[in-house]
């Protein structure tokens, strides 16, 4: 009977979604209609209160006239504007699309684990789908039936040997001779390899004016440079490489759920982090991410799904592990190491502390995950697929 209920209910909320998806520009155009108007409401109760205010003071008549000018569309929409670059008709339309695709393909896999009367099996992973679900649903329909199925599925009690959940195999703890003076010498030559290739050269070449920032030159420096980084990074490696890969294949598994925790912790304590920093800042980017907004959408995903995740761990977490014993300490100076690094061009050290949080939380989790497995293609994939879900949020803000 429940195999039956949870697949009826993802029947209907793919059709919904397949539904959502065709009406999606209209759809759009309403949300777009009504934000204008709800953002024209807002300006006008700003006004009115800013009149009040200054009549308040015994402003003459014609100075109120001047001082009032309370504009939401340049704040949200101006040169500085919170959204500034962004088309939000089309920007809707992405969202709208997307969440329909995505609420179809978490359907697929309910009905594909009902279908084998795997639903108590599986129960904290469709119960984690169906809370995705009620955060993107694309339609009303697909809200409410998520929430019920979330309700029918906790009350819903293991009674079977086929309900009860396989455990995961344990994480292999690979042994290596990290403090060694072989590797440590390794480390060193890695982390300057990256410093001055990666940071000191470009930002040389920069000020002395021998190429211009954000050009096809400057880019074509920085990849080659890149480059060199990256093939040192696997020469100097290549033995834990093997080593972690050779781990991978004979315990997928136990890796596999290892990576997901992690990955869904550190997203949650990213996305904290992200809006603290919003509402103090009142900026929606860092500078970091500002400056990957103006590059072209392929470069960024090549740069952020497979050069990021393979050198940045191995600098950031294989090569600090080299000179930190103490795992704990580990994890807490690679991590706002890891943070600072990617906050430093912003405009002062308090905006540099408060950008660098949802960085240190990563590179927290991250740096977790290098001492659970001693492995660093955990750290790898982690990495890899916290990008490539940025990269796609990118394309659907920007466009693809």
């Amino acid at each position: 009977m429940k195999k039956v209920f949870f697949i009826v209910m993802s029947i209907i909320q793919i059709v919904v979604s397949i539904y959502a998806f065709i009406i999606a520009p209209q759809v759009a155009e309403l949300q777009m209609n009504a934000l204008n108007e709800s953002v024209s409401e807002l300006e006008e109760s700003m006004e009115t209160l800013q009149y009040s205010e200054y009549r308040s003071r015994e402003f003459a008549p014609e100075e109120i006239d001047k001082e009032v000018s309370f504009n939401l569309d340049d704040l949200f929409n101006g040169e500085s504007g919170i959204f500034s670059g962004i088309d939000m008709n089309a920007y809707l339309l992405r969202i709208i699309r997307f969440t329909a695709i995505l609420t179809i393909l978490l359907n697929v896999i309910i009905i594909v684990i009902a279908s084998k009367n795997h639903v108590l099996r599986h129960k904290a992973r469709i119960v984690a789908y169906y809370v995705i679900l009620l955060f993107i649903s694309p339609h009303f329909i697909v809200w409410i039936t998520s929430l019920i199925s979330l309700i029918v599925l906790l009350v819903l009690k293991r009674t079977t040997d086929e309900d009860q959940p396989i455990k995961a195999p344990k994480v292999e703890v690979l042994e290596y001779p990290y403090f060694d003076k072989k590797n440590k010498i390794k480390a060193l030559i890695m982390i300057f390899t990256y410093a001055i290739l990666h940071f000191v050269i470009p930002a040389i070449l920069i000020n002395l004016d021998i190429i211009v920032e954000k050009t096809i030159i400057e880019m074509i420096v920085s990849s080659i440079l890149d480059l060199i980084v990256f093939g040192t990074a696997i020469y100097l490696y290549k033995d834990e490489l093997k080593k972690g890969i050779e781990a991978f294949k004979n315990n997928n598994k136990g890796y596999r759920i290892l990576i997901l925790k992690l990955v869904a912790i550190a997203y949650a304590c990213v996305m904290v982090f992200n809006v603290t920093r919003l509402i103090i800042t009142q900026n929606v980017f860092s500078n970091n991410q500002a400056n990957l907004n103006e590059l072209n959408l392929l470069y960024i995903g090549i740069l952020a799904v497979v050069w990021a995740p393979i050198v940045e761990e191995l600098v950031f977490r294989a090569s600090i592990r080299r000179f930190i014993k103490n795992k704990y300490l580990f994890i807490v100076i690679s991590s706002i190491i890891f943070g600072v690094l990617h906050a430093f061009t912003e405009a002062n050290l308090f905006m540099i502390a408060i950008t660098s949080l949802p960085y240190i939380a990563l590179g927290a989790c991250l740096a977790v995950g290098y001492t659970k497995s001693n492995n660093i293609l955990v750290d790898m994939s982690m990495h890899a697929i916290n990008n490539f879900i940025a990269v796609v949020l990118m394309g659907l803000i920007f466009g693809f």
